[in-house]
């Protein structure tokens, strides 16, 4: 008995073998932890890796076209962004002289010839050897406006961009005009009565259509156009002369211009004007022709001179060239037939 409880004893009192736990390098959250501070590292990583390469993607972009270069094109310099050439156009767009950013300045300006015939020349003078060709009334050229010159222009047939210039050519300044004023001529010297006058009358024309609150206009009635323009040589000086009559169709008046040439330098320049109340034919007479002059019988005409004939009233206008001024004569309504066949119309 006591052997057994000696033994039972020795039993319970043996000290049990511990237990060892397991020791893992890295506990489980620490591991977690590690793996989402490596994630966000290279997703910080690869956002400033992207964005410095936009940035310098950006930087070489810009800097390539901050240096556009300028073209030198015919001994003038040109912006590159000359390179836009825009379609033909008369009334309508901004002017061919500008173009690109706002104030940039383009040298060459779209201009028509206004001459019914003008001659393109290779050098900047009248002679007749140098005439390159001909351009009719409404073509289209491109006028140099650096090049200075105070009778002729420098023209070119396509307008000259970057390196491409097409052959320069040389025109009287007075037979172009810039295309935002082409339509007035356009309008005015269609018809083929009007289209024949010289390019400087025309621009004085228009420039005199106006006149005591009135504005006045080449006809646009080709039946009319036959009463409105004459020839002579109305002040005696041996050059080539013309009148016109303007028309206001609002107030059935007239308004009769009489250019002449100045003998020296061969321009042409207004000599006369006069507004009338009622619609005016007009025709012309030589030197000689038997008209009244403040008589009661007919005279020879010292001087080429102009005939005016309206509704109610027949007019002859001449130059006194002791006085040096033009005068009115009334013709008498009572005019032999044989007067009648002394006037000689320019028609």
């Amino acid at each position: 008995m006591e052997e057994q409880n000696t033994q039972n004893s020795n039993e319970t009192n043996q000290p049990s073998q511990p237990v060892q736990p397991q020791t893992p390098s890295n506990p489980p959250n620490q591991q977690e932890d590690l793996q989402k501070k490596n994630k966000q590292l290279y997703y910080i990583i690869g956002g400033l890796a992207v964005l410095l390469l936009a940035g310098l993607v950006y930087f070489f972009v810009s800097k390539k076209d901050s240096k556009k270069p300028e073209v030198v094109n015919a001994g003038v310099k040109m912006p590159a962004d000359s390179a836009k050439v825009d379609s033909a156009r008369t009334t309508a767009g901004s002017p061919e002289g500008y173009e690109g950013e706002e104030g940039e300045y383009e040298p060459y300006t779209e201009n028509y010839v206004i001459a019914k015939d003008a001659n393109l020349r290779d050098a900047p003078n009248a002679q007749t050897s140098n005439i390159a060709g001909n351009l009719k009334f409404g073509q289209k050229l491109f006028v140099d406006n650096q090049y200075e010159n105070p009778s002729f222009a420098k023209v070119y047939m396509e307008k000259p961009v970057k390196n491409v210039v097409s052959q320069p050519y040389y025109m009287l300044k007075s037979n172009v005009v810039e295309y935002y004023n082409f339509d007035d001529f356009k309008q005015a010297f269609s018809l083929g009565k009007f289209s024949e006058l010289e390019a400087r009358v025309k621009r004085l024309i228009l420039d005199n259509k106006y006149n005591d609150g009135t504005t006045y206009s080449v006809t646009q009635n080709a039946d009319r156009a036959k009463n409105t323009v004459s020839y002579g040589d109305f002040d005696g000086d041996g050059q080539a002369d013309v009148a016109v009559i303007l028309d206001n169709n609002e107030k059935q008046s007239s308004r009769l211009l009489i250019i002449c040439t100045n003998q020296n330098s061969k321009e042409p320049y207004l000599a006369y004007a006069e507004n009338y109340s009622d619609k005016m034919r007009l025709s012309s007479f030589k030197k000689k022709a038997l008209i009244y002059m403040n008589t009661d019988n007919l005279t020879p005409s010292p001087i080429d001179g102009v005939l005016l004939n309206s509704e109610n009233a027949k007019l002859v206008i001449l130059y006194d060239k002791n006085n040096q001024k033009y005068r009115t004569y009334y013709q008498e309504e009572y005019a032999s037939a044989t007067a009648e066949a002394a006037y000689d119309s320019a028609d």
